[in-house]
């Protein structure tokens, strides 16, 4: 029987394949482990070798729990030719969780190209005490003050999944340390690395922050989120459902982003996983979250919803109805929808809540 990786991957569903590995990852890091005649080696070993930047580092994330002999002699091989410095990093992450020896023969080659804090954050990040006193105050200071974008990128892996690993409520990093690095660029800004901590720590705060407030802790205003770089804007849409203070006061703000026109793929992906990983059931957007379902071109948009709808189906009939396929006519205009998207020969089309405009996005 197929994998259900192996059938992503057979089609080219890249955006699913990426959001598997992510959930295995994710999985793995709670202790909540595949069976290792389960686990899909053959489809890892192929994937730490894609073209996809993206899929190539998700796979080397998986690989941190989930490796054997051939993909760490692939690693061997390829890391001081891989380009990207954080899959490089995520590389040597693999490496030191499977294999000390590979470890420490790549850590003592000069041309590794990791800082000694971005290492000391993987160390620390995957050990298996809880000791991590290397992590302190001034540690994180230094990150916050240096100009190397890879320490604070491994400063937000830090905050967003040592919990967990570590199965712990405390956090040595602070909300208000991730909280800083929010928002570093300004409107002429242009390098990517700059973008990426910020979508970083973004979505290190929609994993890990209690009793989030948007406004506390996100460093530009909640008006300002469409301003911002489409990497971290995606993630400013994903939280904006978890301030449950702010949705309630906003809440036709919130219909309104549903079927913006303006709002891109990627936004739109965004917004949806946000309803879906923060949101309770509420009666009065029923309606608008079908209606986003049924006119929705994207496919990871469609699972998220679909997945929403599918956690409260005891609260309501017609996303039970939804889920288990008994609306009528949903499947005839999702078919229409593509049929129309292809006949005028154009990218991702978004139909709009009550009326007939739509959006173009190229």
């Amino acid at each position: 029987m197929k994998s259900e990786l192996e059938k992503y991957i057979k089609s080219g569903e890249n955006d699913l394949i990426r959001e598997h590995l992510q959930n295995m990852f994710w999985d793995a890091s709670k202790g909540h482990y595949i069976r290792k005649e389960d686990v899909p080696f053959a489809e890892l070993e192929c994937l730490i070798e894609s073209d996809n930047d993206k899929i190539r580092k998700w796979a080397y994330y998986v690989t941190c729990f989930y490796s054997n002999k051939k993909i760490l002699t692939t690693l061997e091989e390829n890391i001081l030719q891989e380009k990207d410095e954080l899959i490089r990093s995520w590389m040597f992450a693999t490496a030191y969780k499977s294999n000390r020896e590979l470890y420490h023969n790549l850590k003592n080659k000069k041309d590794i190209g990791l800082s000694s804090i971005t290492i000391a954050l993987i160390e620390n990040l995957f050990q298996r005490s809880n000791n991590t006193s290397d992590i302190n105050d001034t540690f994180i200071d230094k990150i916050l003050k240096n100009d190397s974008m890879l320490d604070k990128f491994w400063l937000t892996f830090f905050y967003k999944y040592r919990p967990d690993i570590a199965q712990t409520n405390k956090n040595i990093v602070s909300t208000d340390c991730i909280s800083q690095l929010t928002n570093l660029s300004g409107a002429l800004d242009s390098d990517k690395k700059l973008f990426q901590v910020e979508e970083y720590a973004l979505s290190a705060l929609n994993h890990y922050s209690p009793h989030f407030s948007f406004s506390k802790y996100v460093k530009f205003k909640r008006d300002d989120v469409e301003k911002r770089n489409s990497d971290p804007r995606k993630w400013a849409y994903n939280l904006l459902w978890k301030d449950s203070k702010l949705v309630k006061k906003e809440l036709d703000f919130m219909r309104y982003l549903m079927f913006a026109q303006k709002l891109k793929t990627k936004d739109r992906e965004g917004l949806a996983k946000g309803l879906f990983d923060h949101y309770g059931y509420n009666k009065v957007l029923e309606r608008d979250i079908i209606e986003w379902y049924e006119n929705e071109g994207d496919i990871l948009c469609q699972k998220y919803l679909r997945e929403y709808m599918k956690k409260y189906k005891n609260y309501s009939a017609e996303f039970r109805n939804q889920v288990e396929g008994k609306t009528k006519g949903v499947e005839k205009r999702q078919w229409l929808h593509k049929i129309f998207n292809f006949q005028l020969g154009i990218g991702n089309i978004f139909q709009t809540g009550n009326n007939n405009n739509i959006e173009v996005e190229h």
